[in-house]
């Protein structure tokens, strides 16, 4: 047996539910202080509990919408279906929301997936601290003919939702300093909200994120951004210039280009 048959074999044991050795596992007579069942059992318990607590750390609010316990539970089920890929952890969360919308207990609450989305991409902006700043300089020196190919550009980390309930609200709500379990109660879960999240804006000299309620306005200017479109190509409001300036400056926009990028 190869060593990839090996790790095939050890991976099954790790994340079925069978808690006996296999026959395959146990003819390569693993030896040790204890029996190779409680040793896989220790390391089953360990493996589980590390990245059930990373998941925790990623989705506070999730976990406490749906308390500790069922939220362990929904963490083992997501480990079971979703295996390891790659040893770092930095995406393994990716189809944590995926998964909640799909799995039955969860799935006719799509407040609790649209808000593992915001926790997700609250996470990938706190990792995209960024010390770049608006080159103002080389916008000023465009010519008149270029300034039509303008394509303002997102700063990495930059993420919009157009959420079909209120998940801004309800983490908000979570999060406050006095928080009231009957504003949640009296929330109406139908309330559509679109959000923006940002990371920390270089000034501040600290990574971190922030999120914040957008108009449809805005949310489909940056989604146009996000997508590359130029200047030209869009229907400017009349406060263009105010929210653009407002933007550098919180380092949602730390760039242009003259060219459509991917």
């Amino acid at each position: 047996m190869n060593l990839s048959e090996v790790q095939s074999l050890f991976c099954h044991q790790l994340l079925g539910s069978n808690l006996r050795l296999s026959a395959e596992l146990k003819s390569l007579e693993i030896s040790g202080p204890f029996p190779a069942e409680q040793l896989l059992q220790l390391y089953r318990n360990n493996f589980y509990i590390s990245l059930c607590d990373y998941l925790e750390a990623c989705f506070p609010t999730v976990s406490a919408l749906v308390g500790e316990e069922f939220f362990r539970q929904l963490s083992k089920k997501f480990i079971q279906q979703t295996p390891l890929t790659e040893a770092p952890l930095a995406h393994y969360g990716t189809g944590f929301s995926s998964f909640i919308s799909t799995y039955t207990p969860t799935a006719e609450l799509p407040y609790l997936a649209e808000m593992a989305t915001l926790e997700w991409y609250l996470e990938n902006a706190k990792t995209s601290f960024h010390t770049e700043l608006f080159p103002f300089k080389a916008l000023a020196e465009l010519a008149e003919a270029q300034q039509s190919d303008i394509r303002f550009l997102l700063t990495p980390g930059v993420s919009i939702i157009d959420a079909q309930s209120p998940v801004f609200s309800i983490w908000k709500a979570i999060h406050s300093d006095n928080p009231e379990h009957n504003e949640l109660e009296q929330m109406d879960m139908s309330q559509k909200e679109q959000i923006l999240i940002y990371p920390t804006s270089p000034s501040t000299g600290r990574p971190g994120a922030e999120l914040t309620l957008i108009s449809n306005d805005h949310y489909q200017l940056i989604r146009a951004f996000k997508a590359g479109t130029a200047l030209s190509d869009l229907v400017l409001a009349a406060d263009f210039q105010q929210q653009l300036s407002h933007w550098i400056s919180l380092g949602v926009i730390n760039n242009f280009s003259l060219e459509k990028h991917s």
